[in-house]
């Protein structure tokens, strides 16, 4: 008889084999990877990683509800920083500029390969559909309150400024990973890219400098 184990401790499980994932994910690329380079990687037994996951397309599932959480919370410490929507956005293109130009995580490449490589699929298209609509529903809540609270007043629909800026972070990270940060000039394009943000949503000046 197996020996009863803390819901804690089955948890603490799970995420060691998401995190074992992820990384082998990220060395050989979703569609190279098995469930036995994942139970390797792990260092647990076949039989605890099948436990918990049935096969790398119920891992990728929780790598991305992982990820939405994240992107989440990250929203929710802007809206509760006590810095203006314009500065917490400026501050979010500065470390995107910072983690294309410094970081290496291959997962938002990985992310990108798993529903490319399932297009045809309707239940990846259905879960991209959806996911896109979290982040562009956690912009446009973020993006209100500064239309709110008077710190800008955009020219354009705000509806159109939210899908521009989701289509250009995704598409300068895809093309910062296959040509380079460098070559792809990032830090250039983003000071350009915030200058004319900045323009669009028409910042109010305030006393002291920008909102």
């Amino acid at each position: 008889m197996s020996p009863k184990i803390s819901d804690s401790e089955k948890e603490k499980r799970k995420m060691h084999i998401i995190q074992s994932a992820t990384e082998v994910f990220k060395r050989k690329g979703y569609v190279n990877s098995t469930m036995q380079d994942i139970v390797d990687e792990t260092e647990m037994s076949r039989g605890w990683v099948y436990l918990y996951f049935s096969n790398k397309e119920d891992i990728m599932l929780a790598i991305l509800a992982e990820n939405d959480q994240q992107t989440e919370a990250q929203i929710n410490s802007l809206l509760t920083s006590g810095l203006s929507v314009w500065q917490g956005l400026s501050g979010l293109i500065d470390m995107m500029d910072q983690q294309l130009n410094h970081a290496s995580d291959d997962l938002p490449i990985v992310i990108y390969e798993y529903f490319i490589s399932g297009w045809k699929q309707p239940e990846r298209r259905e879960y991209l559909e959806a996911h896109y609509k979290k982040q562009h529903d956690y912009l446009m809540i973020y993006l209100q309150r500064g239309v709110v609270n008077g710190e800008f007043k955009p020219s354009v629909d705000l509806e159109v400024i939210i899908r521009m800026i989701t289509s250009y972070f995704e598409g300068l990270l895809l093309h910062s990973k296959a040509a380079g940060s460098r070559n792809v000039r990032v830090s250039e394009q983003l000071n350009l890219f915030k200058s004319m943000l900045k323009s669009v949503l028409q910042v109010i000046e305030q006393d002291g400098g920008l909102s």
